[in-house]
């Protein structure tokens, strides 16, 4: 319980005193994040997305705004999903996917971002989330994970379900205050709550299987697995998973009246990185080959965003992290705190902010 408190007052203290408004942001409140596996930009944005992938490459960025310089943080998935929800870096085991047995976290912290020193994939609760934050602030969250097991499954897989997908479950914090549980959920709870408003969460983090989120082809539709088929495969799936969901998500009441829906990746094949992106000190590599995890490309599409703008800045996932944590007035955790990091500002929320 002492701890309980503890992590309860760090993270009001973490949450800023200035209103989004008042930082000249709009007043976004339900945020919806999808997070699609393994595509650079140039394939899924470029010939073969046109082609295998329309509603991702040209449909939705025509009803928002296509960033075309967004990266991911690491190699290969868990770091990245760990990151977007944390501002951890990524660490040896991160970069390993999380195999069990799973290996706890130390608590040791670096200053000034609390940026864990050792390795591990399960981290303690003097590393919080955005959804410790949010649920401090008074907001709510939930992840939408296709075919988990059970709600916070510390299952490895199940069918195409894979855990190191599924940044909640690496929490103690999340864990032992009952929220992992709670909101950590399957992709069928979506549909009743985008339906009532009052059942939407602030933040809903919303993740496909590993058939519908370009991860693999499922199946192939090459006699023998070929690199070239199987990710058009990927894409063609995953786009069918988009053209489903997202039309959704942009007819729910709680988007129409305060949304920002986000498509991304969580990583691309290159290594480069941007937005001086800085290894911590458990994997001096973050890209395990290089300095991040590639130029992925996102799709913004907001009440609060242009349509069919192009945004060439540059953004990664502690970007992401920073931005939604300034949108509900909150501090900044991890990396998402590095001096200098570009949240984004007037060249995404152009429109009506």
């Amino acid at each position: 319980m002492r701890r309980l408190l503890l992590l309860t007052t760090a993270l009001l203290a973490l949450t800023a005193p200035a209103t989004a408004e008042a930082a000249g942001l709009p007043p976004v409140r339900h945020v919806f994040v999808i997070v699609l596996e393994n595509k650079g930009f140039s394939d899924t944005f470029g010939p073969t997305g046109q082609l295998s992938a329309p509603y991702l490459a040209r449909e939705l960025p025509a009803k928002g705004q296509l960033m075309t310089r967004y990266y991911g943080v690491g190699h290969s998935s868990a770091d990245n999903y760990l990151a977007m929800v944390s501002g951890q870096p990524p660490t040896p085991s991160s970069q390993n996917d999380c195999p069990d047995p799973l290996k706890a976290v130390p608590r040791d912290a670096q200053a000034p971002y609390n940026i864990a020193t050792g390795d591990g994939c399960v981290y303690p609760d003097n590393f919080p989330t955005i959804a410790d934050q949010l649920v401090a602030g008074g907001f709510t969250w939930r992840g939408y994970n296709e075919g988990i097991p059970a709600p916070c499954s510390m299952d490895h897989s199940a069918g195409d379900y894979a855990r190191k997908h599924n940044p909640w479950v690496f929490f103690d914090s999340l864990r032992a205050s009952g929220q992992c549980q709670a909101n950590d959920v399957g992709l069928d709870a979506l549909d009743a709550d985008l339906a009532d408003p009052a059942r939407t969460p602030n933040l809903s983090y919303i993740v496909p299987d590993q058939c519908n989120d370009g991860h693999s082809a499922c199946p192939s539709s090459f006699p023998v697995g070929n690199p070239v088929t199987d990710d058009q495969d990927g894409l063609k799936q995953a786009d069918a998973f988009l053209r489903k969901w997202v039309p959704k998500i942009l007819d729910a009441p709680a988007f129409k009246q305060d949304g920002l829906l986000v498509v991304t990746f969580d990583e691309a094949v290159e290594p480069t990185a941007c937005c001086n992106e800085q290894a911590g000190p458990a994997a001096p590599l973050p890209g395990m080959y290089g300095p991040g995890g590639g130029d992925t490309g996102a799709v913004l599409v907001s009440p609060f965003v242009a349509p069919g703008t192009v945004n060439v800045n540059e953004y990664n996932h502690y970007s992401l992290l920073r931005s939604l944590e300034d949108l509900f007035g909150l501090g900044h955790l991890g990396y998402a705190g590095q001096d200098g990091l570009v949240p984004f500002g007037s060249d995404v929320f152009a429109a009506g902010g």
